[in-house]
């Protein structure tokens, strides 16, 4: 493992899900500036089946489907949470077609990068890894 900090900001980043999961990563990379206009960052959420929460927190972002190649071809970063391994398999092997990054949420060999325990105060940002094992 090498670690990274990504600034989703300035990156085109492709969120697909339907449910509680999915909303933990969008509040997060929100948090983090993801969709930022003023730096030209864009944030799509891609959902077959969304939750009503998922729907809430998506607003205007959200795309009622999983992303068609020709989608994530413009993606920098796919980020896959909660949906079947089937599906999610798909999504990556395309992402990874294209060189673009990848993470299936618990399923490591789909992964091209990890998600850390992080603690954040102000411009202070720790990170932790295990190294894409679960921490339990």
């Amino acid at each position: 493992m090498f670690p990274i900090c990504l600034d989703v900001a300035n990156l085109t980043v492709f969120l697909v899900g339907d449910d509680r999961a999915t909303v933990r990563r969008l509040k997060l990379l929100k948090e983090a500036g993801a969709g930022n206009e003023e730096t030209n960052g864009k944030l799509f959420i891609y959902s077959e089946k969304p939750s009503k929460e998922l729907i809430a927190e998506a607003g205007d972002n959200l795309i009622l489907s999983l992303p068609s190649e020709e989608k994530i071809k413009t993606a920098n970063v796919v980020m896959v949470v909660d949906i079947i391994e089937e599906k999610a398999a798909k999504i990556a092997a395309i992402a990874r077609k294209y060189n673009i990054l990848v993470n299936v949420e618990d399923n490591r060999k789909y992964c091209d990068f990890f998600f850390a325990s992080l603690i954040r105060r102000g411009d202070l940002l720790l990170a932790v890894s295990t190294n894409g094992q679960s921490p339990t």
